[in-house]
């Protein structure tokens, strides 16, 4: 009780007066004058929060099975579980104990707020994005009175290729005192996270007029279609391009259409937890085994030419998907691929309707029908969906089934895109929409592309 009232004293002692006291952690102090330098104080407000349909959430498909698994393991700990991406922005939460859940709801925890050490100073998603390493921070080590009574710690996600912060991954709790030790619960946990990332195969399907019934979730055009099948029976090389949630993936693993064999999915971007040799040995066995092969972010791969000699040793037949994103594509030519491109929803507009159409009828993510009413269903298929695929599916996740939903109850970029008038205003927030699209889903690199800050994107994404 008496080192917390010390160290509540030297963090008003900080941010009043600008008194560093001794015994500060270096790493904690260090957050402290960044903190200070972007203007947060203690009586700082809670965290903003952007629209779901402007977020990535390329690193929460990858790692949402693998943390739902390891977040039964924090069941009755009083700890939760967090998944953020590169900017702060929470992704998933997974709390199981209602006080816990309740009390992350108050200080807007919640997914979509952003949780850097610009909005709310140091914390266990921003600070560890800040210092670019794991960090615990516990109770009035936080800048924000709000965080007073949580101990959180946090380990970022890097990109093998670049080196890039994907996100962060982070366990939080409510504590009633300064002696517990999160760092190590967290080291277990991505220690086990890195043996089980790798998607399991996807099964043969046993029944194939059921899964012909749910195709209409994913609909692509037949030719593409017809050409994987072509690449999947020869056990070709495939290179799957297209933007971010555009369904790469699924045309790869041959979602929706009857398969007879199993399909392995990998990604390229977890050589960062494997290490080199371990990915290519995950590999290696996926291509000496029966059935097809997906590769996820091919091009996020350092040992790409090692890669190449294992392809061309691969088990007669075995057919192999490569995925990239459009942005990613230089020197695509010298894996010797057939290239599939799927197109960007916004440019498929029978799809869009056959998949809302699906959709309502509930067969298609949420297994549930809905209602729309005529205005609700008209800005839906006007809408540019920026976010592809990936936007579509989490939209519709939201949608209630019944009342029938109106304009109303559609996110706010839909709402403004479908507002009369308001010309400027609709222009501006599709030039952000397609500068978050053309930027990964990465808000600095998006603020770049349009010439403005990063607070600023931020600011009108809360305004949109």
């Amino acid at each position: 009780m008496q080192a917390r009232f010390a160290l509540e004293r030297q963090r008003s002692d900080f941010f009043d007066r600008g008194l560093a006291g001794p015994g500060l952690r270096p790493e904690l102090l260090e957050s402290w004058h960044r903190s200070k330098a972007m203007g947060v104080a203690p009586d700082q407000a809670a965290p903003p929060a952007v629209p779901a349909g402007s977020l990535d959430r390329s690193l929460e498909r990858l790692l949402s099975g693998p943390l739902d698994h390891y977040a039964q393991s924090l069941a009755d700990t009083g700890l939760s579980l967090l998944l953020a991406d590169g900017n702060g922005a929470i992704l998933s939460r997974w709390c199981t104990e209602t006080r816990l859940a309740s009390a992350l709801d108050r200080i807007n925890s919640i997914p979509g707020a952003v949780l850097s050490e610009a909005t709310v100073g140091t914390n266990g998603v921003g600070t560890p994005l800040a210092a670019r390493r794991p960090v615990e921070i516990s109770r009035a080590e936080h800048v924000a009175d709000l965080y007073r009574s949580m101990a959180c710690a946090g380990a970022p996600v890097r990109d093998p290729f670049t080196g890039e912060i994907l996100g962060v991954v982070a366990i939080a709790g409510q504590v009633k005192d300064d002696s517990t030790a999160l760092l190590p619960v967290l080291d277990r946990l991505l220690a086990g996270l890195s043996r089980q990332v790798f998607a399991a195969p996807r099964p043969p399907d046993p029944d194939p007029e059921a899964i012909r019934s749910t195709a209409g979730g994913f609909p692509l055009r037949p030719e593409l279609q017809a050409r994987a099948e072509r690449l999947r029976r020869a056990g070709g090389l495939g290179l799957v391009t297209g933007e971010p949630g555009s369904g790469k993936t699924g045309l790869a693993s041959g979602r929706g259409q009857p398969l007879s064999v199993p399909v392995r999915i990998l990604d390229a971007r977890l050589e960062q937890l494997y290490g080199t040799a371990g990915w290519l040995r995950e590999a290696r066995a996926a291509l000496s085994a029966p059935g097809s092969v997906v590769i996820r972010h091919v091009f996020a791969l350092s040992a790409l030419p090692a890669l190449k000699a294992l392809l061309a040793g691969r088990r007669r037949g075995c057919a192999v998907f490569l995925t990239a994103n459009d942005a990613d594509l230089s020197g695509h030519e010298q894996l010797g691929a057939v290239r599939l491109e799927v197109p960007a929803l916004r440019g498929r507009p029978r799809e869009l309707e056959s998949m809302l159409a699906a959709a309502v009828r509930g067969r298609a993510w949420s297994q549930r029908p809905f209602a729309l009413d005529a205005a609700a269903r008209r800005a839906l298929l006007d809408y540019p969906w920026p976010g592809n695929l990936a936007e579509f599916a989490a939209i519709m996740d939201e949608l209630s089934a019944s009342p029938p939903a109106g304009l109303a109850d559609l996110p706010r970029q839909i709402r403004d895109h479908a507002r009369p008038g308001g010309l400027l205003q609709r222009s501006e927030a599709e030039a952000i929409d397609r500068a978050i699209a053309a930027a990964g889903g990465n808000i600095s690199e998006a603020a770049r592309l349009l010439g403005i800050g990063r607070a600023t994107l931020y600011r009108k994404l809360r305004g949109k």
